[in-house]
């Protein structure tokens, strides 16, 4: 059972904070997270680890796939999806050729 004072923790207002800055930071880390994974596909790849090259693509997908799911679904200020939708659209690229190693 979760004890009082951790609920307490749980309940304050900087954890609970659920406004647009929280969701584009969350879209924008998917989409750092998916471009770190990518780049560490395409170098495990070009020095012969396939294997760890295919589970780097994976990870880098699907972290791409989760920011797209969400992009559109989101009120923002139009700066943020701006800026989202350059980091998605120098990722897309980038996602569409590692599927030939995936």
């Amino acid at each position: 059972m979760i004890e009082n004072e951790t609920i307490e923790l749980l309940d304050t207002e900087q954890i609970r904070d659920d406004g647009g800055d929280t969701i584009v930071a969350f879209i924008s880390y998917e989409l750092d997270m998916s471009k770190t994974f990518a780049k560490r596909a395409w170098s495990l790849c070009s020095t012969g680890h396939l294997d760890a090259a295919k589970l780097q693509g994976i990870a880098a997908s699907d972290a791409y796939e989760t920011a797209k799911k969400y992009l559109p679904t989101i009120g923002m200020p139009e700066k943020d999806r701006e800026l989202l939708n350059v980091k998605l659209g120098i990722l897309t690229p980038l996602i569409e050729r590692l599927a030939t190693i995936t």
